[in-house]
């Protein structure tokens, strides 16, 4: 009985010999496409996992501490924690920003003394990957203190008083594509990557006179306002 159904399949398979053909090719095909399919998106994930390891990131962390010699200082590091980088070029700029808020309804004013004594440099590192840079402010803060975020009661209004700190970073990737990153620095071990902004840029662009914190004076900010404290 067995040999009857076989002699019937093989005699079936010999007069449909082309319609066996083209099913077999279409089906050997098809296999061999889901495994090409399989193999480019297996291959695709890889890449995007090898890219997203190569990938820079930069990161910039502010510790502040005291000791007795020199009261409150700071340390600002700026490293890369991600893939390979070079060509890093770093700019930092710090600002006493100065809002005041007449009580007349009267638009506000704001102006933007730029600071040279605080985040003195170090020299750069030639590291790809790990610490590029570090800042320092290490002297006496009083000065610092007195001006920092304070709002002060002046002629008509209020004087608003707050330090800005910003860091530009530039580099190339490992694709030779070039990045530009910018970090506002505010808080206790935390730098902020914040978007550039027209107002931003043009700080970072003009050229001003600059000022020294431990200098600066109330009666200096209230003469560039033409204001006078309240007393």
């Amino acid at each position: 009985m067995k040999s009857t159904y076989f002699i019937k399949v093989k005699a079936f398979l010999q007069r449909n010999k082309i319609l066996f053909d083209i099913f077999s090719s279409i089906l050997l095909s098809s296999m061999a496409l889901i495994v090409s399919i399989n193999s480019c998106q297996i291959s695709k994930q890889q890449s995007i996992n090898e890219e997203r390891l190569n990938i820079p990131l930069i990161k910039v962390s502010s510790e502040q501490f005291s000791n007795k010699e020199t009261n409150d200082s700071e340390k600002i590091t700026i490293e890369n924690v991600g893939g390979y980088a070079y060509n890093y070029k770093i700019q930092k700029k710090v600002f006493l920003s100065c809002e005041y808020n007449p009580l007349n309804g009267e638009a506000t004013k704001q102006i933007y003394l730029p600071i040279d004594d605080i985040l003195d440099t170090s020299s750069q590192t030639n590291n790809y990957i790990g610490p590029i840079k570090y800042y320092y402010t290490i002297s006496t803060m009083k000065y610092f203190h007195d001006l920092y975020q304070k709002t002060i009661e002046v002629e008509k209004g209020y004087l608003h008083i707050r330090l800005l700190k910003y860091i530009m970073i530039s580099y190339n990737d490992f694709k030779d594509q070039t990045h530009k990153e910018l970090f506002s620095i505010d808080g206790v071990f935390q730098g902020c990557k914040i978007e550039e902004t027209d107002d931003i840029n043009k700080l970072f662009s003009l050229q001003y006179p600059t000022y020294r914190i431990s200098k600066i004076t109330l009666e200096q900010i209230f003469k560039l306002f033409k204001l006078k404290p309240e007393h």
